[in-house]
């Protein structure tokens, strides 16, 4: 079951990089890249679609676990961010 979930986040992180990639080579006002690979759009593309298509043959209940997985971590990703925003509260011993 913990292969299941971390193949699924494999894969979706994978395909948004792919996303990341075609937009931000799109953009006008990016500096120019350092490194170019050849076909680089194209190989994006053909992982985005092999990513896509290895998502869609999961189970749906392993896709709902993954969910709850990503969700909870959110969830004390932001706790932990607001926390450490927070002021704290005991005096300071200076």
């Amino acid at each position: 079951q913990q292969v299941k979930l971390s193949v699924i986040a494999r894969l979706v992180s994978y395909g948004l990089t792919c996303v990341a990639l075609l937009v931000f080579r799109s953009r006008k006002q990016a500096p120019p890249p350092r490194f170019k690979a050849p076909a680089g759009a194209i190989i994006a593309i053909l992982a985005l679609a092999l990513a896509g298509w290895l998502l869609s043959n999961i189970e749906w209940r392993d896709a709902l676990d993954s969910a709850i997985a990503a969700a909870l971590g959110l969830l004390i990703f932001f706790a932990y961010k607001f926390r450490a925003r927070r002021p704290s509260s005991a005096p300071s011993s200076s």
